[in-house]
């Protein structure tokens, strides 16, 4: 009886995998005048943008598809016309849908200004050209500004600054409008973007908690905020969050108990390229510093544990081993990107990331150590 509970609760599971994972097939027709060249196309469905590389294209028609998660796929379409670039972006979902361009010869015209839609959905006019209005102001200040100074700025450090501030002033407005329409999807999809523009963590928790019903929250997109939430309060200056997990040979690691000492956590895989080219530094940097001085943990994500200690032990990894804590993983490392690098310094607060810094080849984590050990 166990084992057919067992069975059933990992056919559901895999059926609840499958059901996350929606598929979308979207014909967009063009006006025959336009040179397909000129046309580029991609897509978003709530894991990156994807590129459609050289679309194929009989009588200005074509057909994409692709996977998406969220609760639309974006389309984004732009065409390139003698000086200037033209585009427009779509929801579409998983049932058929088409878009097609109206014929527009006039030259001095958007081509892509008139559309007929089918089960599909012009962004502008789900949410978008009600922000537009709503920062107009603003955006017609940002905009003049640099038509009027952009080939200034490469040597004007004042106008450099400037510009920021009208474009945080932009921003700021966004989001205002964002948290005056939290019950537009348009405003959660935008909210998700926005977040990286330099607002305040404490700022962007508050914002998402009061402003989003838990529908939205519960959503794939929430959820991938939430994460995005998670990563950037694991920058520098903030506390490090605490763990307790255990090492290959049943060694209890524990980040409380390590205060007094500088704590290197590296999250990698086996069959990561980049990780294990930054193996040689991290042996360096274990044979430089006494184990009362600096403490490394690597936690792999590895779910294969053969090629994981295989590699342990081809590249003589003799510190704390740490292999698949889901917990751990999920707690420093939300986006699932490897390899992930956080140096803890000896009152457990975080001061330097890998990612912040840019640091691909771990030369500013080196030259920080030499200063602070």
């Amino acid at each position: 009886m166990k084992k057919h509970l067992i069975v059933l609760m990992l056919t559901t599971l895999f059926f609840y995998k499958v059901d996350a994972q929606k598929h979308f097939s979207v014909y967009i027709q063009f006006p025959l005048h336009l040179d397909t060249e000129k046309i580029s196309i991609s897509y978003n469905g709530g894991k990156g943008i994807a590129s459609i590389t050289k679309p194929s294209f009989k009588y200005g028609r074509t057909n994409i598809t692709g996977a998406f998660y969220s609760k639309y796929a974006t389309i984004t379409i732009t065409y390139l016309k003698e000086n200037s670039s033209f585009y427009k972006e779509f929801w579409v979902n998983s049932k058929p849908s088409s878009i097609t361009f109206l014929s527009n010869n006039d030259s001095t015209e958007n081509p892509l200004l008139t559309t007929k839609l089918t089960n599909a959905f012009d962004i502008k006019q789900m949410g978008e050209s009600k922000m537009d209005l709503f920062v107009a102001n603003e955006q017609n200040d940002f905009t003049t500004f640099l038509k009027r100074n952009g080939d200034k700025m490469g040597t004007s450090d004042s106008l450099i600054r400037l510009a920021a501030t009208k474009g945080e002033i932009l921003n700021n407005k966004r989001m205002e409008f964002i948290k005056k329409n939290g019950n537009l999807y348009y405003s959660l999809w935008q909210f998700a973007t926005l977040m990286k523009a330099g607002f305040e963590l404490d700022s962007l928790k508050s914002i998402f908690n009061t402003t989003f019903s838990e529908s939205f929250k519960n959503s794939f997109e929430g959820k991938e905020i939430m994460k995005t939430l998670k990563v950037m309060s694991l920058s520098k200056g903030a506390k490090a969050p605490d763990f307790k997990t255990k090492d290959i040979y049943g060694k209890t690691i524990e980040l409380a108990s390590l205060k007094g000492k500088y704590v290197l956590v590296v999250f990698w895989a086996s069959w990561c390229g980049p990780c294990i080219k930054e193996i040689p530094t991290l042996k360096e940097l274990k044979d430089k510093y006494s184990s009362d001085k600096l403490e490394i943990i690597s936690v792999s994500k590895d779910s294969d544990y053969s090629l994981f200690t295989n590699a342990v032990k081809k590249y003589k990894m003799d510190w704390a081993q740490i292999f698949n804590d889901k917990k751990l993983n999920a707690t420093y490392n939300g986006d699932n990107m490897i390899p992930k690098v956080f140096l803890i310094n000896d009152r457990g607060v975080i001061v330097y990331t890998r990612d912040e810094e840019s640091d691909f080849e771990l030369k500013y984590l080196k030259k920080i150590l030499s200063r602070r050990i």
